[in-house]
């Protein structure tokens, strides 16, 4: 476990930086409302984008370990994963042309290309996790962003002189340019799978209804849980510009980056062997791995957190240049719910063990409720700041409530 946590780390560096770096590098040079409103196509992007892979990489990361053929496994999600993403999301798109006219057309189409790339993008990641090949997603991810990072700046070079319009339409593109380059790195054949899957596609329902039962209730847990996150500043954008949206997202990004960066790595490392202990029948040290891990989490935030609050201003102020505003009374509830959710993660596995999935699902839906309710009354009463603390409350629900449900389900023995 220590080795693939070392090279997610050292993999993360990279990856992990150049995402910091974006955020201000938007906001200071294209402005917040252009942040505000290519963050809004982002979120869309990543829900979509879990709704078609989400099921499957689920399910990959749960039975890959548990079947006789591996590999059979990973060739029949990924055709089934790229035969609906490219019959569903021309159609959901479609529709959204059709419901929502005042929405660009260009930027309709170009975030559809964008959800089946991020779809293919996020199963191939998936793939290297269950085979355990950390140091080959890590170069993925490093090559991905530092793609992403360079065409950006490029486009910022050529655009104070050409004032290329619409800017969020470049930078849309931009992220689809990026993740297909990430789907190249991982498999340089993947042009030919996805024609393989077309000319070839066959697949026996009664062996898929299994990992589509467990994966289903988790990509609705994934687009809920993306909502839980990315709601706010949707909301926000009904009642304030988008130069306020981009504020506040803006900060939001850069504090949850940096928490994914320090806490993703690690639990990348530790999900398939979790899963991995408890198909080999050694449950104990599944739930001994768990343990320790949540005391990890707990230390590293401390340190996280003087860290965070030491260098508050200086974030604020010289790095995304928000001066004399009172943005920053976001920062340290963000900080909170940061960390509660990704310590959420780690509590909840135990009913991911039990494939306690619908119990997750009304988790996360009842987290959400209480999220866009609280945002719905206040932000309009009290103003966007209040989004911060709802989103805390919000993540803070999920935690407790996978406490009572693991509390509750502890005399269950996994497996039977």
């Amino acid at each position: 476990m220590f080795k693939d946590a070392f090279f997610y780390y050292t993999g993360k560096i990279i990856p992990g930086v150049i995402n910091l770096i974006i955020v201000p590098i938007i906001v200071r040079e294209l402005g917040t409302d252009v942040y505000g409103e290519y963050t809004l196509y982002l979120s869309a992007i990543f829900i979509f984008g879990s709704l078609f892979a989400g099921w499957a990489n689920q399910a990959l990361l749960r039975f890959h370990s548990d079947v006789e053929s591996p590999k059979k496994l990973v060739s029949m999600l990924n055709n089934v994963l790229i035969i609906s993403s490219l019959i569903l999301i021309p159609l959901l798109f479609f529709v959204i042309v059709i419901a929502f006219p005042d929405i660009p057309v260009g930027n309709i189409i170009a975030s559809g290309f964008v959800v089946l790339i991020f779809a293919i993008y996020s199963f191939y990641s998936v793939v290297l996790q269950v085979k355990f090949k950390p140091a080959k997603l890590s170069l993925v991810d490093s090559g991905r962003a530092l793609i992403s990072l360079l065409l950006i700046l490029l486009f910022i070079k050529v655009n104070v002189n050409l004032y290329i319009q619409p800017v969020v339409l470049i930078l849309i593109i931009i992220s689809g340019i990026s993740f297909s380059i990430g789907i190249w790195m991982i498999n340089q054949k993947a042009v030919l799978s996805v024609i393989f899957s077309l000319s070839f596609f066959k697949v026996n329902m009664d062996d898929l209804k299994p990992y589509i039962r467990y994966g289903l209730p988790l990509t609705i847990w994934f687009i809920s849980a993306h909502l839980l996150n990315w709601s706010d500043r949707y909301i926000i954008s009904w009642y304030y510009s988008l130069d306020v949206v981009g504020k506040y997202s803006a900060v939001y990004d850069l504090i949850t980056k940096f928490m994914t960066f320090i806490f993703g790595p690690l639990l990348l490392a530790l999900q398939p062997r979790i899963f991995s202990y408890f198909n080999s029948n050694e449950v104990n040290k599944a739930y001994k791995t768990l343990m320790f891990s949540g005391l990890m989490y707990f230390i590293i935030f401390l340190f996280c957190f003087a860290g965070l609050i030491i260098l508050k201003p200086f974030i604020l102020e010289n790095i995304l240049g928000f001066t004399n505003d009172n943005i920053s009374e976001i920062f340290i509830p963000i900080v909170f719910g940061s960390f509660i959710w990704n310590y959420s993660m780690l509590v909840h596995k135990p009913l991911e063990l039990k494939k306690a999935t619908l119990t997750m699902l009304i988790g996360v839906v009842l987290a959400l409720s209480v999220n866009i309710v609280g945002n719905l009354i206040f932000v309009p009463i009290y103003g966007y700041l209040v989004a911060a603390y709802t989103t805390l409350i919000g993540s803070s629900t999920y935690l407790i409530y996978c406490l009572l449900m693991n509390w509750r389900f502890r005399h269950y023995r996994l497996g039977g």
